[in-house]
């Protein structure tokens, strides 16, 4: 067995799943028709907290909220300034809220 092989052996399963947006929520279906399960399980989170994909799937989504709107509206906002001729450059920070619904599980008391 490869050394690779050998400092993996014990995992026996993957501890969450990460949607990389809520619009892949149809994993929910596809882990449950192969019997695993995830809240209480693996849970499964998304990242852009998506409504009518996050709160209306099968099994809500617990998923990170971007603030999909303020997001778009100062990415417009720094577009226009730049074809008005403006310099732009650095990073924009925007905060983000974790969003629990029923995809995990709680975190179990110490």
């Amino acid at each position: 067995m490869s050394l690779r092989r050998k400092h993996i052996a014990h995992i026996t399963g993957p501890e969450s799943y990460r949607a990389a947006r809520d619009r892949v929520t149809g994993l929910t279906d596809v882990l449950t028709e192969h019997g695993l399960t995830l809240a209480g399980g693996a849970p499964l989170y998304g990242y852009d907290n998506w409504e009518i994909f996050a709160a209306d799937c099968r099994l809500p989504l617990t998923t990170v909220d971007l603030d999909l709107e303020q997001l778009a509206t100062t990415a417009a906002t720094h577009l226009f300034a730049v074809l008005d001729g403006q310099t732009r450059s650095g990073v924009i920070r925007q905060p983000c809220r974790l969003v629990v619904r029923e995809s995990t599980a709680p975190l179990p008391s110490r």
